[in-house]
């Protein structure tokens, strides 16, 4: 074979920003919503090593990924951005612990509480990449996502009525893996 052959890509095709799926199976109604979603970057900080000449930078062993961030659709009834706004009321129980315990309501499902007396504040989501012929090619696991923000909602009267209000909202998470879908 020669070099020319063996540097060929496997796939040419770009990979297009409108070909995704989000899932929460906690907040259904941001789901059908969603309108953009971002991919969470990760760093391994450096550890300063330090020698008697100069200090080294050294690789750091431990990875922190940003934020999962993603924009949702804000229908007539707000189902959408109550469902966030009651869960993030839940884990920060505003008034009582009534609030706290609503969490209990939901599926255990983290590995951060698999004890079934603790009230579950997480969720799985994840993020499915389809090809140019809409076919899932690669799904993004999320683990133990929570909600750190809800963005606000602007009511403008100088808007028309075709504009749409969307809404931003932050989760944070434990850590993602990768599956490839076989095709």
């Amino acid at each position: 074979m020669t070099a020319s052959v063996l540097n060929q890509p496997k796939s040419s095709a770009p990979l297009q920003p409108t070909k995704w799926q989000i899932q929460f199976a906690r907040i259904p109604d941001v789901v059908y919503f969603c309108h953009k979603v971002t991919l969470p970057g990760g760093e391994v900080k450096p550890v300063t090593q330090s020698t008697p000449f100069k200090n080294r930078l050294v690789a750091g062993s431990k990875l922190e990924y940003d934020k999962l961030n993603f924009t949702f659709l804000v229908e007539e009834e707000m189902f959408s951005w109550e469902s966030i706004h009651n869960w993030l009321k839940d884990i920060a129980t505003e008034t009582s612990f009534d609030d706290y315990n609503n969490l209990k309501q939901f599926p255990n499902q983290s590995l951060i509480t698999n004890n079934l007396s603790y009230p579950n504040a997480y969720c799985d989501a994840t993020i499915t990449v389809l090809d140019t012929q809409n076919i899932p090619k690669i799904r993004f696991h999320f683990y133990d996502c929570f909600p750190i923000k809800l963005g606000d909602i602007k009511f403008d009267s100088e808007l028309s009525a075709l504009d749409v209000i969307k809404c931003d909202s932050t989760m944070g998470f434990f850590y993602y893996e990768i599956e490839r879908i076989p095709g």
